[in-house]
């Protein structure tokens, strides 16, 4: 009785793509060896044919679809002892055939300064990730040696007041095969932290609209809200949202009252979520000077004389209105700051003529009412 020959068996193993098959057959007795491998569609290079041969060795590429994914073949060996021609049992391994590894993850991430990247890693089958930044010397708390992570953990600081981008470079691993993918580069922009660009003051006239303009470092919403003041009428209150402060102000004494305005700076940034501290805008609202009204009363063809004053040093701006029983007076506006017309009256009755006076701050320009000063011509 002769004996029966008995494979070597080989276990199942994982080749990278554009990888090798290679392997060598052998028996326990002298026998002739031939072996095959099953047909996948996806799979090039492969021996569908039997060959008479104690090795294998061929290349094979992963041909299935994008991004690609692991494909099998099975090779089954058979033996028949030589010279007696005893069968052998058959022995099949499977090889498992690598696609390309490809990243899958997203390249572009936008954070606010101070914030964690938390960029997740992902390929077209699972990977384990090496990963470093290049250096910007505008940002610190890059990761500048090599890590081994699924996620950029980097928490990112901009020292500027303008954008900047770090580069990431991410090399993937395949976890069966230990096949190396091609790199793939992260941008990551770091937006500066919200800041205030306008100015954080500003300067109106009572009665004025504020609308003072919020401008900031980075595109941003703005939230904001006044601070009560007893001497200023007009005061939003409540928080509001909106790129400008359009309150009317009115204030309510003689003297120039502030109006304090928080606002709260919030970036617009893509996959950024971060607001400034509260940043203080104060307002100015200066008080309209106030002329009180004066009555002169003179005989026919004498002159009337008003000295003009204000509630501070001012300019004035007059005019009479024109009374077509009196002469003389001034109907063109006047910039003085005295009135002295002498006037006739061409009637045996009392005579009035008006005129309007309106003064304008020497110090901050702001224009007050228009008060009527009378002349009595008997």
């Amino acid at each position: 009785v002769h004996p029966t020959p008995v494979i070597t068996p080989i276990s199942n193993y994982t080749v990278c793509n554009f990888g090798t098959v290679i392997q060598n057959l052998s028996t326990n007795i002298d026998a002739d060896i031939s072996w095959s491998s099953n047909f996948n569609a996806f799979i090039g290079g492969n021996t569908t044919t039997i060959q008479n041969s104690n090795s294998i060795a061929e290349g094979l590429t992963n041909q299935s679809p994008a991004p690609g994914s692991p494909q099998q073949t099975t090779y089954t060996v058979n033996a028949v002892s030589t010279p007696h021609g005893c069968i052998a049992d058959s022995m099949s391994f499977v090889v498992n055939l690598m696609p390309t590894v490809i990243m899958t993850s997203a390249s572009a991430f936008e954070i606010c300064s101070g914030n964690q990247v938390g960029a997740f890693f992902a390929a077209n089958v699972s990977s384990t990730y090496t990963w470093q930044a290049t250096d910007n010397p505008f940002v610190s708390g890059e990761t500048l040696l090599p890590a081994t992570s699924n996620f950029i953990s980097d928490i990112l600081i901009n020292e500027s007041d303008v954008n900047q981008i770090v580069t990431y470079i991410v090399t993937p691993t395949s976890q069966d095969g230990q096949c190396l993918g091609a790199s793939q580069t992260i941008f990551v922009t770091v937006t500066p932290p919200p800041a205030l660009v306008s100015s954080p003051t500003a300067s109106i006239c009572s009665e004025q609209v504020v609308n003072y303009a919020f401008a900031s470092n980075t595109p941003a919403s703005f939230t904001w809200f006044g601070q009560n003041n007893p001497n200023v009428q007009g005061i939003t209150l409540n928080t509001t949202q909106g790129p400008f402060i359009t309150d009317q102000l009115v204030n309510t004494t003689g003297i120039p009252q502030q109006v304090t305005y928080t606002v709260i700076i919030t970036s617009l940034a893509a996959g950024a979520n971060c607001s400034s501290q509260p940043i203080p805008i104060t307002v100015t609202v200066n008080p309209l000077p106030l002329v009180q009204p004066l009555t002169a009363e003179i005989c026919p063809n004498e002159t009337v004389t008003f000295v003009l004053q204000a509630s501070e040093p001012s300019w004035f701006t007059w005019v009479a209105e024109n009374n077509i029983n009196v002469w003389g007076e001034t109907t063109t506006p006047t910039q003085s700051n005295f009135i002295q017309n002498t006037l006739s009256n061409n009637t045996f009755d009392p005579q009035f003529v008006y005129y309007n006076v309106t003064p304008t701050s020497s110090s901050t320009g702001c224009i007050g009412q228009t008060i009527q000063h009378t002349a009595i011509v008997n």
